[in-house]
C-alpha cells in the first residue's frame, strides 16, 4: 500500500517535476563546464605569459 503510493508519487514527479529538475541540472552542468573551461584558458594564458617573462629576463 505504502509502496504503491510512493511509486505513484515518483511517477507524478517524473512527469511534472522530473523534467524541470533535469532542465535545472543541465543548466547547472553547462555553467560549471563553462566556468572550468574559462578557468583553464585563463590558467594556460597565465602560464604562457609567466614563462614568456621568465625567458625574457
Amino acid at each position: 500500500m505504502f509502496k504503491a503510493q510512493l511509486i505513484s508519487d515518483l511517477a507524478d514527479t517524473e512527469v511534472g517535476g522530473g523534467k524541470f529538475f533535469l532542465d535545472q541540472f543541465n543548466q547547472l552542468m553547462v555553467q560549471v563546464l563553462l566556468h572550468i573551461f574559462c578557468a583553464a584558458i585563463v590558467f594556460v594564458a597565465a602560464e604562457m605569459i609567466y614563462n614568456g617573462f621568465q625567458h625574457k629576463f
